[in-house]
């Protein structure tokens, strides 16, 4: 789950789609060897065979496979003592029966979670990285903007606990060549009250993202008591 979540930007969509695939491919899985399992065809238990092979790869057929393995080895025995008749002992342990439903699960595990550090480290971003798009020429700039720009670029930010120099942002799926965020520069100080102020699309909640590390910035960098957002997420937050 947690690895699949980085493909989606909206919350409760992410929480729709993987709760009905799971769902799909729990219940689908499970009940297809299942019911295979209860029919008489040398065809079919052939195909059965191939299944159980391929249904591995989700971890929820193995936890569904291995419960009916128990469920079934259960009603076995029960049906049998009622009877008085005593079955060999089953070792459920055995490879055959959720030993390998258990390996499967462990190597799942590891597996994704190797997945979900490495996209959290960004070692992925770092091994397909691509060329930044150049930030796009700033053809209007009011006054107090082009200032604290100005200040921030000579140096005069040392008393500053936030400082962001040239933060430009575009989305490589956007249609609109447009940044949402155009090489923004501001310094706030330590005590001070910062207001951003913006239309609507002005690239305020984007510049924020960039500043959590929600969204990683385009070009440009900002610093948190010296620590970069793009190399020190960790101490920034």
């Amino acid at each position: 789950m947690y690895p699949c979540s980085f493909i989606f930007s909206v919350p409760s969509t992410a929480f729709v789609v993987l709760g009905c695939f799971n769902l799909f491919v729990g219940l689908i899985t499970t009940l297809t060897v299942t019911v295979l399992d209860n029919l008489q065809d040398d065809t079919l238990e052939y195909v059965n065979q191939y299944l159980k092979v391929i249904f591995l790869i989700f971890p929820h057929f193995c936890l569904g496979e291995g419960l009916m393995k128990l469920a079934n080895t259960y009603w076995t025995s029960s049906f049998a003592n009622s009877y008085g008749t005593r079955l060999v002992a089953v070792n459920i342990w055995a490879w055959r029966m959720i030993g390998k439903n258990l390996t499967c699960m462990a190597c799942h595990g590891a597996l994704y979670s190797a997945i979900n550090l490495s996209i959290e480290y960004k070692v992925f971003s770092r091994c397909f990285t691509r060329s930044n798009p150049h930030p796009v020429p700033v053809s209007l700039e009011e006054d107090d903007v082009r200032k604290e720009r100005e200040r921030v670029e000579r140096g005069a930010d040392s008393g500053d606990v936030l400082v962001v120099k040239r933060l430009f942002k575009i989305y490589a799926n956007s249609k609109d060549t447009k940044p949402a965020v155009n090489q923004i520069s501001f310094g706030v100080g330590r005590g001070e009250c910062f207001g951003l102020l913006g239309l609507n699309g002005a690239g305020k909640t984007t510049t924020f993202k960039m500043l959590t590390g929600a969204i990683k910035p385009t070009s440009g960098n900002a610093y948190v008591m010296n620590h970069s957002i793009r190399d020190s997420m960790d101490l920034v937050r």
